[in-house]
Parts: C-alpha cells; structure tokens; sequence
C-alpha cells in the first residue's frame, strides 16, 4: 500500500512567517567550521560542531533554497593575539555549517587590543574576499578577547591598530559594494573613531568607548 503524500504544514503558511522561523533556527546553529574558508588548518581554533549540516536544510529542496540565505547570512569572527613565542595567534569562525561566502549579509568582527594589524586585515581580505553582498559590519575591539596570555590586559582605549591598520581595514570595507552600515564598538582609539567616520560614505554608529 503506498502513503499518500503530506503537504507540510511549514509550507503552507506566509512566507513571512516561515522567514521568522528560519531565523530563530539560525540562532540556534552556532558552529565553528572553518574548514572550507581559506584558512590554514594550524591557525584556525578547533569548534565544537553541533551538526555539520543544518536539518533544516535535510527536509526538502524547496525549504533548504528558501531558508539557505536566512541561515548563512550572519557570520561571526574573534581573532586572538598570541604572546610573543608562547602562543601564537588565533582566530575563531562562528557559521552555520559549510562556509557560504555570497549568502553573509552581516559581519561580526571581535578583536583583542594586541592583534596586530596587519595579519587581521590580511585574513579579512583573503576570508572574506568573495562576499561581496555584505550589508552590516561590526567591529568590537576589547582586551577581554584574548583568553591564552597569563599577563595582564591592554588597558582600554588602547588598540594597537596604527593609522595603517585603519586605512587598510577602510579598503578593506570599500570592497563591499552593498555595505550599509558599519558599527564600531569597545576599547577603540579616538583616531580610528575619526578616521572611519569621515572614511565611510555609509550610515555609522560610534558606540561608547570601554
């Protein structure tokens, strides 16, 4: 005997509805895959993965083409900075499962006082160098970050980017051609403050300094 088949119940409601539920379940897969950016292996930290595949995305390939820009749209990354020969520096990629460089609408960059300027840009451009529809990127620079170091923190305010590291990472944002809004966050210097707001021809938002 052959089971007639089942309209979903999910598909039968608003496709606003469904984009909401999509995006409480992209809250919930919090997955540090790096494995298909261009990271090196040795740099990246290992993650815990819940699941290497969203099940959302196992159901049928209506919902999995519907939900899949939902899904991969926020991308979070925290770079870590090592202490001299002790501990090399590390970054962190917080993703739905595989890496989907078109579908990322919204960066979120976490960045320890003592990360060095250069590498930080450097691995932006080459990470994210084919998401070119990002819209918000936000920027948290604090000392808190860096959990590998005995010694204590930078004190606030104290970012060790230089005017390099600003200008590189202002290049590094004019590559996006869909970038919207920019927010800058944490123990940031009074210069990088300037330099981003007269930089960006974008709506941006100077949070309180730490």
């Amino acid at each position: 005997m052959v089971t007639p088949p089942r309209q979903s119940r999910l598909l039968s409601l608003p496709p606003a509805i469904r984009a909401q539920i999509y995006e409480y379940c992209a809250a919930t897969y919090i997955i540090a895959d790096v494995g298909s950016t261009p990271w090196p292996a040795a740099y990246a930290i290992p993650g815990q993965k819940y699941t290497d595949y969203p099940a959302l995305l196992r159901t049928c390939k209506f919902i999995a083409r519907e939900a899949r820009s939902i899904l991969y749209q926020d991308v979070r990354i925290r770079f870590i900075s090592g202490f001299y020969w002790k501990c090399k520096s590390r970054a962190s990629l917080a993703a739905v499962g595989t890496f989907a460089p078109l579908a990322i609408r919204n960066l979120f960059i976490e960045l320890d006082v003592n990360y060095r300027a250069k590498p930080f840009v450097t691995d932006l451009v080459a990470i994210f160098k084919a998401c070119k529809n990002i819209e918000y990127v936000d920027l948290h620079i604090s000392p808190e970050f860096d959990r590998q170091r005995s010694y204590p923190a930078q004190r606030p305010g104290r970012s060790s980017m230089g005017a390099k590291g600003y200008e590189a990472f202002l290049l590094f944002l004019q590559t996006k051609p869909k970038l919207e809004m920019f927010v800058l966050r944490g123990s940031y210097s009074k210069p990088l403050a300037e330099f981003m707001r007269h930089g960006l021809e974008v709506e941006g938002i100077i949070g309180d300094s730490e």
